[in-house]
Protein backbone atom coordinates (compact mmCIF):
# COMPACT_ATOMS: atom_id res chain seq x y z
CA UNK A 1 0.00 0.00 0.00
CA UNK A 2 1.11 3.72 -0.96
CA UNK A 3 1.75 5.80 2.63
CA UNK A 4 1.61 9.50 1.78
CA UNK A 5 4.34 10.58 4.50
CA UNK A 6 6.67 13.00 5.18
CA UNK A 7 9.02 13.67 8.12
CA UNK A 8 7.90 17.30 8.13
CA UNK A 9 3.81 16.39 8.79
CA UNK A 10 5.13 15.76 12.50
CA UNK A 11 5.59 17.86 15.49
CA UNK A 12 5.91 18.06 19.50
CA UNK A 13 3.25 19.93 20.12
CA UNK A 14 4.17 20.82 23.80
CA UNK A 15 0.75 18.87 24.44
CA UNK A 16 -0.17 15.53 26.68
CA UNK A 17 -2.12 14.36 23.53
CA UNK A 18 0.31 12.32 21.23
CA UNK A 19 -1.35 13.07 17.85
CA UNK A 20 1.13 15.51 16.34
CA UNK A 21 3.81 12.47 16.92
CA UNK A 22 1.13 9.47 16.05
CA UNK A 23 2.78 9.20 12.16
CA UNK A 24 6.31 8.97 12.66
CA UNK A 25 5.43 6.42 15.69
CA UNK A 26 3.14 4.44 13.18
CA UNK A 27 5.39 4.68 10.23
CA UNK A 28 8.08 3.62 12.16
CA UNK A 29 6.04 0.42 13.91
CA UNK A 30 5.02 -0.31 10.20
CA UNK A 31 8.60 -0.54 8.85
CA UNK A 32 9.46 -3.25 11.25
CA UNK A 33 6.61 -5.02 10.23
CA UNK A 34 7.02 -8.09 8.25
CA UNK A 35 3.31 -8.37 7.37
CA UNK A 36 3.09 -4.80 5.80
CA UNK A 37 4.27 -3.97 2.71
CA UNK A 38 4.39 -0.54 2.14
CA UNK A 39 5.71 1.79 -0.21
CA UNK A 40 6.55 5.36 0.89
CA UNK A 41 5.66 8.32 -1.47
CA UNK A 42 6.23 11.81 -0.85
CA UNK A 43 4.05 14.46 -1.57
CA UNK A 44 4.06 18.84 -2.11
CA UNK A 45 2.66 20.69 1.03
CA UNK A 46 -0.47 22.67 0.51
CA UNK A 47 -0.70 26.74 0.59
CA UNK A 48 -3.23 28.36 2.81
CA UNK A 49 -4.68 29.20 -0.30
CA UNK A 50 -5.94 25.36 -0.50
CA UNK A 51 -6.27 25.38 3.50
CA UNK A 52 -8.91 28.02 3.41
CA UNK A 53 -10.75 26.07 1.22
CA UNK A 54 -12.35 24.72 4.50
CA UNK A 55 -11.41 27.57 6.52
CA UNK A 56 -11.54 31.21 6.64
CA UNK A 57 -8.62 32.94 5.70
CA UNK A 58 -7.84 35.11 8.14
CA UNK A 59 -8.43 31.86 10.40
CA UNK A 60 -5.42 30.09 8.78
CA UNK A 61 -3.39 32.84 8.25
CA UNK A 62 -3.32 33.92 12.11
CA UNK A 63 -2.71 30.21 13.00
CA UNK A 64 -0.06 29.64 10.67
CA UNK A 65 1.95 32.60 12.45
CA UNK A 66 1.52 31.87 15.42
CA UNK A 67 -1.17 34.77 15.99
CA UNK A 68 -3.54 32.96 17.92
CA UNK A 69 -4.22 29.00 19.21
CA UNK A 70 -3.84 25.53 17.30
CA UNK A 71 -5.57 22.73 18.54
CA UNK A 72 -3.46 22.04 21.12
CA UNK A 73 -4.43 25.09 22.58
CA UNK A 74 -0.51 26.54 22.01
CA UNK A 75 1.10 28.81 19.42
CA UNK A 76 3.57 26.57 18.69
CA UNK A 77 5.94 27.35 15.46
CA UNK A 78 6.63 22.98 14.82
CA UNK A 79 3.25 22.50 15.12
CA UNK A 80 2.22 25.30 12.88
CA UNK A 81 5.37 24.15 10.26
CA UNK A 82 3.70 20.61 10.16
CA UNK A 83 -0.14 21.69 9.26
CA UNK A 84 0.99 21.84 5.47
CA UNK A 85 1.97 18.82 5.82
CA UNK A 86 -0.84 17.23 7.14
CA UNK A 87 -3.36 18.20 5.20
CA UNK A 88 -1.06 18.06 2.26
CA UNK A 89 -0.72 14.85 3.03
CA UNK A 90 -4.20 14.01 3.28
CA UNK A 91 -4.81 16.13 -0.38
CA UNK A 92 -1.93 14.01 -1.87
CA UNK A 93 -3.91 10.34 -0.65
CA UNK A 94 -7.32 11.51 -1.26
CA UNK A 95 -5.41 12.74 -5.04
CA UNK A 96 -4.11 9.28 -5.11
CA UNK A 97 -7.17 7.26 -4.33
CA UNK A 98 -9.27 9.24 -6.74
CA UNK A 99 -6.81 9.14 -9.83
CA UNK A 100 -5.70 5.27 -9.10
CA UNK A 101 -8.61 3.62 -7.70
CA UNK A 102 -6.14 1.88 -4.83
CA UNK A 103 -6.19 1.71 -1.36
CA UNK A 104 -3.85 4.60 0.19
CA UNK A 105 -2.70 6.01 3.18
CA UNK A 106 -2.01 9.11 5.05
CA UNK A 107 -0.87 8.55 8.50
CA UNK A 108 -2.40 11.80 10.12
CA UNK A 109 -4.20 13.09 13.08
CA UNK A 110 -5.97 15.65 15.02
CA UNK A 111 -7.90 16.26 11.80
CA UNK A 112 -11.65 16.28 11.88
CA UNK A 113 -12.83 18.74 15.15
CA UNK A 114 -12.08 21.55 13.64
CA UNK A 115 -14.60 24.39 12.49
CA UNK A 116 -14.72 27.17 10.20
CA UNK A 117 -12.49 29.02 11.86
CA UNK A 118 -11.96 27.52 15.29
CA UNK A 119 -9.05 25.19 16.13
CA UNK A 120 -10.50 22.39 18.86
CA UNK A 121 -9.70 18.89 20.73
CA UNK A 122 -6.53 18.84 19.05
CA UNK A 123 -7.44 19.51 15.70
CA UNK A 124 -6.07 22.73 14.39
CA UNK A 125 -7.73 22.25 10.61
CA UNK A 126 -10.25 19.99 9.13
CA UNK A 127 -8.00 17.72 6.72
CA UNK A 128 -10.73 15.76 5.56
CA UNK A 129 -12.99 19.20 4.47
CA UNK A 130 -9.20 20.34 3.09
CA UNK A 131 -8.77 16.93 1.20
CA UNK A 132 -12.69 16.99 -0.18
CA UNK A 133 -12.52 20.64 -1.75
CA UNK A 134 -8.88 20.62 -2.85
CA UNK A 135 -10.38 17.66 -5.42
CA UNK A 136 -13.47 19.07 -5.95
CA UNK A 137 -11.64 22.31 -6.68
CA UNK A 138 -9.43 20.32 -8.93
CA UNK A 139 -12.24 18.74 -10.75
CA UNK A 140 -11.32 15.33 -9.65
CA UNK A 141 -14.87 14.66 -7.77
CA UNK A 142 -18.40 16.38 -7.59
CA UNK A 143 -19.05 14.98 -4.77
CA UNK A 144 -17.59 13.46 -1.69
CA UNK A 145 -18.76 11.22 1.11
CA UNK A 146 -17.33 11.58 4.83
CA UNK A 147 -18.32 8.99 7.39
CA UNK A 148 -16.85 10.10 10.45
CA UNK A 149 -18.22 7.84 14.09
CA UNK A 150 -16.24 10.22 16.45
CA UNK A 151 -18.79 10.45 19.02
CA UNK A 152 -16.78 14.03 20.32
CA UNK A 153 -19.16 15.64 17.72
Amino acid sequence: MKVIYRPEQVATSQSYSPSALKPRLIVADWKIDSKINMEICSFEPVDAQIIALAHDAAFVRKVLACEIDNGFGTRDADVAASLPYTSGSMVAAAEYAVLHREAVCSPTSGFHHATFNTAMAYCTFNGLMVAALALKEANLVNRVGIIDCCPLR
